[in-house]
């Protein structure tokens, strides 16, 4: 349930020894995996960022094994003094432990680099030998690494010739301005260009002057930046839709066979960053960067034959779908209900995996529009379709019949519920759609039991984010409340609810920012939209069935599916203590569950920061389940 900010302790439910103990046998479970992590959970550490390192601390970690490029252990890690937006993943490579020496060494490249800014650096390095004379060379230990020769890693600058800036201007105004598209497939397509590119060297060199091998590495590798990068940096806003049904016509096919020569001159914008992230040593940088500027030389050269001349007009029609702006919110009938949905629909329609979530109580699905907006933005998957639903009766948007509904349903009835979304996705999108249920608080125990009763259903995942799994009644908040929702009348709730809604909006908004100190999203949908009548009541007869229902734990039904749990409590979470999860850690030490050092609050969704960092974490999950 979400609850303003509060800074009392967890209830105790097991004694320190008892904690210790248990604490001594999780860390005899860790896979060997987990064991040749060298950081831990809430480590102070140092970072390299750039040329410089910074103070991090570790936020979480994960052993990436997914995708052939992303192997081995990698951190969340949060720099210390910077905003959350710039927390992110980094490999082990990029950390070193906090110790003097490394401080020391923090101090020195600093001091190096005010030097070189300033233009009083001297070159007094000597040209690195290289032993293959290819990109081949990398550096695999960040902490073998000599400082001076990190700093020395280039500053890419890449030089655009003056034609082709004026090509990027003239297709940035066509895409943009003047709602023009590039024709597509092009009839020389990025693969053309830099077939194109080869065949000139051989002719400009000589096959003996011409090393073959590192060319073609070259290339290769400007492939992979492109099939990478095009979905999600190299593509206008006006430009998505297209790209979608590209996707759609063309799933067997990379964009490199698709897209032409001004996609690819807007990565050779983009290779300077992308090059700075690499592990890449001086000399192989420095013959990278040889090779792109002799490509847009030739590119430059080519530029009447490689780039299109006239973009093409977008129909009406498109350029109505491509303004369209996420989520779109609407009323969805679930066998014969009215529900309150967000959507952020799939680019790609085949092979797509459909996020469905489940709110917490009260169950205004409009609580976690930026949380799940960020999970969309982090992932930027043509084949993800998210789906976002409010509970029964707990919403007066959008529609009259809802804002009529003075029903009070049982909890049972919010679980059938959704699992009547399942049905209903599943008859929309066809048996073989994958799903991957999300939710918050309650929601994760609905969630469950929307597993329990269609396990054969594809559900490949369940992500539960401070789930109230067990014993509600009992947990610090749930005593509490469960003393108060018994004792006041549902009457009395609808009465002040009526009250409420009769009053001005804005005097709505001040009473409830001055009594709950909510901001943003969270103030609005507080404020007008679970202020009701209706609402209120079916919020505290939610709540009332929650402490009644919700108790000991189905050992069985976990054990069953563990593999398709990622579970995440937070320490002081006072809906669901950290005893919850010393319980889970102890009962299922095999499974994907987590805990939070942050003590993030048990309400995320209402702190912009807080939902920044869950929804960078969600989609770390959401991203193994993909189907690429």
């Amino acid at each position: 349930m979400l609850e303003p900010n509060s800074t009392e302790q967890p209830m105790n439910y097991q004694t320190e020894e008892q904690q210790n103990q248990q604490h001594t046998e999780n860390q005899q479970e860790q896979s060997e995996e987990t064991k040749e992590l060298l950081f831990e959970v809430n480590e102070k550490v140092l970072c390299y960022h750039g040329p410089l390192i910074y103070e991090a601390k570790i936020m979480d970690r994960q052993w990436m094994n997914e995708d052939p490029e992303l192997q081995g252990p990698y951190y969340f890690v949060h720099y210390k003094g910077w905003k959350r937006t710039w927390d992110e993943w980094v490999p082990e490579t990029r950390l070193l432990k906090w110790c003097d020496e490394n401080i020391k060494m923090q101090l020195r490249l600093r001091d190096l680099y005010r030097m070189k800014q300033s233009g009083r650096s001297q070159n007094t390095y000597k040209e690195a030998e290289s032993s293959d004379g290819g990109l081949g060379k990398r550096r695999r230990d960040a902490k073998l690494e000599k400082e001076e020769d990190y700093l020395r890693k280039p500053e890419i600058k890449l030089e655009i010739p003056d034609a082709l800036k004026g090509q990027l201007v003239d297709d940035w105004e066509n895409v943009t301005k003047n709602q023009q598209l590039v024709t597509l497939p092009r009839e020389i397509t990025v693969n053309g260009v830099l077939e194109r590119y080869k065949a000139y060297k051989r002719e400009k060199k000589g096959s003996r002057e011409l090393n073959e091998d590192l060319l073609e590495e070259v290339l290769h590798g400007l492939r992979i930046y492109f099939n990478k990068a095009l979905g999600t940096m190299l593509l206008y806003r006006f430009e998505r839709h297209q790209y979608a049904e590209i996707l759609r016509q063309h799933p067997n096919t990379e964009p490199v066979d698709v897209y032409g020569a001004e996609h690819l001159l807007r990565l050779f914008v983009q290779m300077p960053s992308l090059i700075a992230h690499t592990t890449m040593d001086t000399d192989a940088v420095q013959v990278l960067t040889d090779y792109l500027s002799d490509i847009l030389r030739f590119m430059q050269k080519q530029q009447k034959q490689l780039f299109q001349l006239e973009y093409e007009n977008a129909v009406p029609g498109y350029v109505a779908l491509s303004e369209i702006r996420y989520p779109l919110r609407a009323v969805w009938d679930v066998k014969g209900y009215p529900t309150e949905t967000l959507l952020w629909p799939a680019k790609n329609n085949t092979n797509k995996t459909v996020l469905f979530f489940i709110p917490g109580n009260p169950g205004l699905v409009e609580y976690y529009t930026t949380f799940l907006d960020n999970i969309y933005q982090n992932l930027q998957s043509p084949l993800l379709e998210i789906i976002g639903v409010s509970h029964k009766g707990h919403s007066v948007n959008y529609h009259a019949d809802t804002a009529r509904d003075k029903t009070l349903y049982s909890f049972e009835d919010q679980i059938q519920h959704k699992i009547d979304c399942l049905d209903t996705l599943i008859k929309e999108n066809g048996p073989e759609t994958k799903f991957i249920l999300i939710a918050h608080s309650i929601g994760s125990y609905i969630a469950a039991e929307v597993l329990k009763k269609r396990p054969n259903h594809g559900i490949s995942r369940i992500i539960a984010l401070f789930p109230a799994l067990q014993n509600i009644a009992v947990t610090p908040n749930g005593a509490v409340i469960s003393k108060a929702i018994n004792w006041t009348p549902i009457s009395a709730v609808g009465a002040a609810g009526s009250f409420i809604s009769w009053l001005a909006p804005p005097v709505r908004e001040f009473l409830v920012k001055t009594i709950t100190r909510q901001s943003g999203n969270g103030l609005d949908v507080t404020a007008h939209q679970l202020l009701h009548s209706s609402v209120l009541m079916n919020t505290i007869t939610m709540a009332r069935y929650e402490m009644e229902t919700v108790k000991d734990l189905d050992h069985d039904f976990y054990q069953q599916h563990l593999e398709k749990f990622v579970i995440y409590y937070s320490e002081n979470d006072k809906w669901a203590p950290k005893e919850h999860y010393d319980y889970m850690i102890k009962h299922f030490p095999k499974g994907d569950i987590h805990l939070c050092k942050l003590s993030l609050p048990h309400a995320f969704c209402l702190e912009p920061d807080h939902v920044d960092y869950m929804a960078k974490l969600a989609a770390s999950w959401i991203r193994k389940n993909l189907v690429e």
